[in-house]
């Protein structure tokens, strides 16, 4: 229980109840698009984030909270959210939370893969070979003949380009602003772009029938983000970044809770691929971070090895094999137990390799007091993904 009061401990709860808050965005907006328009919800995620954050920080940082050394980074950057939320509001409708989630988990790959290419960043062999072995993942969920295959997958695919794009931004922007500072403007920038476009499908009644479904629309989009960022600010990526993928056991779960949708045999196999690929990238990070400080794992080069590693790879991949043997030899009717197999391999194995006796995964850091404010250790902006 001490770890769970420690930085990193805090940090892990944090993101958890971030990708709580995700996946219930997700939900919630697939459910309140049946009620009002869609261009009417988008715009009030936005207005209701940048009012939040203004009202929140601006007691707190006064006129800093305005102050940004990057507004035409800051204007781009809030333009590419804001077309990555409407991707997922519309697509959404039309698309499954759990597999349309699973997709959406492959833009931290996508971004890495747009950092090789724009900013000529050296990836590794293995890192490609994530990279590919997640993008295989989507093709088994989206394979024609499945349950998912159709015209509305151009949204996840324009999704995940978009926001690989937003990562890449952030990355550039993360030693000169204030997390807060660019959760204000994100806000703003989607507010303004937005006023004008959901003026011509204004839908009053809607609006005032369902105003409730607004509110939860804003508050769970700005919790997420705020959850995000004091993560960020209590531990590193490299610890955070496997606990990201707990966000499709969520969506899945509440894709049958609310929608009485369970995915196909083969969408399961897609979707645990997916994760396996995320937080296999997030394990090599942790693996060449300790290279790099020329602190290489105990025995010498090579492959990681130690009880971390072998927590890690025994809890992920059993998960993994009993989700699969359930689905291919008598597909599970129990969505807890399939679910509960999916937390266990994103997020049980990471738990493992984080335990104190275990030195390679442990990566020294700062304590978060001694940070500077509102940058995370990762050297990019918490919060926003």
């Amino acid at each position: 229980m001490a770890y769970w009061r420690s930085q990193q401990g805090r940090g892990i709860v944090l993101i958890l109840l971030a990708t709580l808050a995700f996946a219930s965005l997700d939900s919630a907006t697939k459910y309140a698009g049946k009620l009002a328009p869609v261009l009417m919800l988008l715009w009030f995620r936005y207005l209701f984030q940048a009012v939040a954050t203004f009202v929140l920080r601006f007691p707190v940082q006064g006129r800093t909270l305005l102050q940004t050394a990057n507004p035409r980074f800051q204007a781009l950057r809030g333009v590419l959210l804001l077309i990555t939320s409407a991707c997922s509001f519309f697509g959404l409708q039309y698309l499954p939370v759990g597999e349309f989630t699973a997709i959406v988990m492959l833009s931290p790959l996508a971004a890495t893969a747009l950092a090789a290419w724009t900013l000529k960043d050296q990836v590794s062999v293995r890192r490609w070979l994530l990279m590919t072995t997640g993008l295989l993942g989507v093709l088994l969920v989206v394979r024609p003949g499945g349950q998912v295959f159709s015209w509305a997958l151009l949204f996840p695919v324009v999704l995940v380009s978009t926001y690989a794009a937003f990562q890449v931004l952030t990355s550039r922007l993360s030693g000169e602003e204030n997390p807060y500072t660019t959760h204000f403007y994100t806000g703003l920038t989607g507010t303004l772009f937005m006023t004008p476009v959901a003026a011509l499908y204004w839908d009053t009644t809607a609006f005032l029938a369902h105003w409730p479904w607004f509110m939860l629309l804003g508050f769970f989009g700005t919790f997420g983000h705020l959850m995000l960022i004091w993560a960020f600010m209590r531990a590193s990526a490299v610890v955070l970044t496997p606990y990201l993928y707990s966000q499709i056991a969520f969506a899945t779960l509440f894709g049958w809770l609310f929608f009485q949708h369970v995915p196909d045999g083969w969408a399961w196999l897609g979707i645990a691929v997916i994760a396996a690929s995320g937080v296999g990238n997030a394990v090599l990070s942790v693996y060449e971070l300790r290279k790099a400080r020329g602190r290489p794992p105990a025995g010498g080069g090579g492959a990681p090895r130690g009880g971390g590693f072998w927590g890690f790879g025994g809890v992920f991949f059993w998960g993994r094999w009993q989700a699969v043997r359930g689905m291919l030899a008598a597909p599970f009717k129990n969505l807890g137990a399939r679910t509960a197999y999916l937390v266990f391999g994103a997020v049980g194995g990471s738990v493992g390799a984080q335990l104190p006796d275990v030195q390679l995964w442990r990566v020294s850091m700062r304590p978060a007091r001694s940070r500077p404010p509102g940058k995370c250790p990762s050297g990019r902006l918490a919060g926003d993904g």
